[in-house]
């Protein structure tokens, strides 16, 4: 997918959410078109409260992350990829869930992975089990059990993935997130 095609994807189920909301993007030093999408998007669209950001240089994945987080101002937290296809109305639900327990740090869904040129569906990440338990040691151990990452494109708390040390610049930053954020409230 493109990422003009990712922008209306993710507008679509933005569409259905009765919130206030923000659409940060970095352009982490992007050398095809982004930039003038970005500004092009942001132009004609201001109902959807978008602030564009361009890294001087690639400052990878999970420092992008951090950037984006640091200038969120909202209550919660989504790092939508550009090849995500999210259920219908996931962030309405994710929302509810949000609003409706305070012990609730984070809302995800599972996910397949499918091939970049065909439809082929090659693995399934589910996170069964991850950051559930009645104890902090109950959740911390199922989610250090848990080998999958697709969490991370969930809705986090903002006020919980700030209590953590954030995501590092390094190789399964991701799970150590993840892990982290479990000490601190329970996954939905």
């Amino acid at each position: 997918k493109t990422f003009k095609e990712t922008f209306f994807y993710l507008a679509k189920q933005i569409d259905q959410l009765n919130c206030q909301y923000e659409w940060l993007i970095s352009d982490n030093a992007s050398n095809d078109d982004t930039q003038e999408i970005c500004l092009q998007l942001k132009t004609d669209f201001p109902q959807y409260n978008i602030s564009y950001h361009r890294q001087e240089k690639n400052i990878g994945l999970f420092q992008n992350y951090n950037f984006l987080l640091e200038r969120s101002k909202g209550e919660y937290v989504v790092f939508p990829s550009h090849d995500d296809h999210i259920l219908h109305n996931f962030y309405k639900r994710a929302l509810n869930c949000l609003d409706a327990d305070i012990g609730v740090v984070l809302v995800y869904t599972h996910s397949k992975v499918i091939g970049i040129h065909t439809e082929k569906i090659l693995r399934y990440e589910t996170c069964y089990g991850m950051g559930v338990g009645e104890s902090l040691k109950e959740r911390f151990l199922n989610t250090v059990k848990c080998l999958e990452t697709a969490a991370v494109q969930g809705v986090f708390r903002k006020s919980a993935l700030l209590r953590t040390t954030s995501f590092r610049g390094m190789p399964g930053s991701d799970h150590i997130l993840l892990n982290e954020l479990s000490l601190y409230g329970k996954f939905v």
